[in-house]
């Protein structure tokens, strides 16, 4: 490679998948997964999707694909902040990690069926350690889906898609 930037006369493109954390170009999950620097801009009518997951890193990832794809993305790290957040913005889609301890991650799942405003809505649970016992406990809470962690970005999108008809 010269210093130009080319290899063999083809121009390298070189995408800055997130300016706070680089290393995610670095991920096996992200191979094929091309984003101009920075999300664009959400439609005025996007679908709305909550995120709450405990890793700053899948937070930003996920936001990234699914901003980038149309949808408005609130992320939130804990599940109080993300039930005050469904609350106010009554998302379209909520993806919740369920991780230990898993009472609160059920608690929280839980809190989102039992709000009359929010039943509707459907669940995703994504997890790295999501048994038959969990995933068949989820089910009976009435989660829409379950994805085992780490989950690459384009298929948690294919998912969004599928459940909103985005």
């Amino acid at each position: 490679m010269n210093g130009g930037g080319h290899h063999r006369g083809r121009k390298q493109k070189n995408l800055v998948l997130w300016k706070k954390s680089p290393h995610l170009a670095d991920d096996p999950t992200l191979r094929g997964v091309c984003l101009p620097p920075g999300p664009a801009a959400p439609k005025v009518s996007a679908k709305i999707v909550l995120l709450v997951d405990s890793h700053e890193d899948s937070r930003t990832i996920y936001t990234a694909i699914l901003e980038h794809h149309g949808f408005a993305v609130l992320a939130a790290s804990r599940g109080d902040d993300g039930l005050r957040l469904s609350r106010e913005r009554r998302p379209d889609l909520i993806v919740v990690e369920f991780a230990p301890p898993r009472q609160a991650s059920l608690a929280l799942v839980r809190a989102f069926r039992s709000d009359t405003s929010l039943a509707a809505v459907p669940v995703v649970a994504l997890s790295t350690t999501l048994g038959d016992t969990d995933r068949d406990l989820l089910l009976a809470e009435g989660i829409a889906a379950y994805m085992a962690k780490p989950c690459p970005p384009l298929t948690l999108l294919a998912e969004a898609r599928r459940l909103l008809g985005a």
